[in-house]
């Protein structure tokens, strides 16, 4: 069978929308290397404006995008698989696809994968599952993938695990950043991410802002409460957190910009910093951009840079005061911080990383 006709099934906690994480980047870069490649996005319910059951169209990237609709409130959110399976070969035509490959990113549906035909079966964590895997659920996957295995639950050993690192997509890796030469105007220190997430400590941000105010800060990211990607625990708390540092007048949202122009508007910043209130920082999807830049980056620990200098830098204490510190550090000695050998490695270190790159090393290793 030629790489052309092979289907790949994408299984997302995620929609398709214009705010991209690794599951988008994956299609994306899948659908490149001439796969077929089906999007499954998180199942709808009976408050969605969505009017079929069944609803699938092809976006720009060639991937075809899947909707599923149950005419049921979203408390019942656990329907059995039983239920499913019958929907799905009622309301689609997915059952009669035979995918080559089913590639699982949700980690708390996990066995929706069982739903559909496939001869292999790759399950990806990026975020912490909070539940163990089953050993009989994970019987059924042929593969393992992870950012780490401190992220993983899982009853027993499997042989065929396969870590990797967050990716780079292109939109970044094909812009050529320039070092702006700063003269007397106003440091600009950047912060980049969706803030709706419940990562960043904006209690914390609004210390460093008023501890600097002869700084500016541009936020880039989503603070949007409607947006999919967000914690819906604390959204209209966290948005109230928000809220009271957006009127600052050295401070300044630029809300979510279309990828064409995102790195261009980024390397506006001078540096930036990435305050994360988790209690496990592990990797993050938006760190690998930021260190692409060039920029210096002060942020907290995390595992996966552990090993790594001069890519992120860290405060003493996880305090406003120790930000502040290391900002005015960093700033004083802003050349050697920027030197042509420091952004030389941190671009380097980010374009190893390039999706089209970890999505090759994974299908070699899958044997695909």
């Amino acid at each position: 069978m030629s790489v052309s006709k092979k289907k790949v099934l994408v299984i997302s906690p995620q929609s398709w929308t214009n705010f991209f994480n690794s599951k988008h980047h994956y299609s994306i870069e899948l659908s490149k290397k001439g796969y077929d490649v089906y999007y499954l996005c998180p199942f709808q319910y009976l408050n969605s404006r969505q009017i079929l059951p069944f609803k699938i169209y092809k976006n720009k990237f060639n991937i075809k995008v899947i909707n599923l609709k149950f005419y049921l409130p979203s408390y019942f959110e656990s329907i059995n698989l039983h239920f499913l399976k019958n929907f799905i070969m009622k309301h689609t035509s997915l059952s009669n696809l035979k995918f080559d490959l089913i590639w699982c990113f949700d980690e708390k549906n996990y066995k929706f994968s069982n739903l559909f035909n496939s001869r292999k079966k790759i399950f990806q964590i990026m975020d912490p599952m909070k539940k163990k895997i089953k050993i009989i659920d994970l019987a059924k996957f042929d593969y393992l993938i992870s950012l780490s295995k401190k992220l993983i639950k899982f009853e027993s050993k499997k042989k065929n695990f396969i870590l990797i690192s967050h990716g780079l997509s292109h939109y970044f890796s094909n812009y050529k950043s320039k070092l702006l030469n700063k003269n007397n105007s106003k440091i600009i220190i950047g912060l980049y991410g969706n803030f709706l997430s419940g990562r960043f400590d904006f209690k914390l941000i609004d210390k460093i802002i008023k501890l600097n105010p002869n700084f500016r800060f541009y936020f880039f990211g989503n603070k949007n409460i409607s947006h999919p990607y967000i914690d819906q625990k604390r959204k209209y708390k966290i948005s109230m957190e928000i809220d009271k540092i957006k009127y600052y007048s050295n401070v300044k949202f630029f809300e979510n910009l279309s990828h064409t122009i995102l790195p261009k508007n980024l390397d506006i910043c001078d540096l930036f910093i990435y305050p994360s209130k988790l209690k496990k920082n592990i990797d993050a999807h938006k760190l690998l951009e930021l260190i692409y830049l060039g920029k210096p980056i002060i942020t907290e620990k995390f595992i996966n840079y552990n090993k790594t200098k001069d890519l992120i830098y860290h405060p003493k204490k996880y305090s406003a005061e120790s930000y502040s510190l290391k900002i005015n550090q960093i700033i004083k000695k802003y050349t050697f911080y920027t030197s042509a050998k420091l952004i030389t490695k941190r671009k380097k270190f980010s374009l190893k990383k390039k999706y089209k790159e970890l999505i090759n090393e994974i299908l070699k290793k899958i044997d695909e």
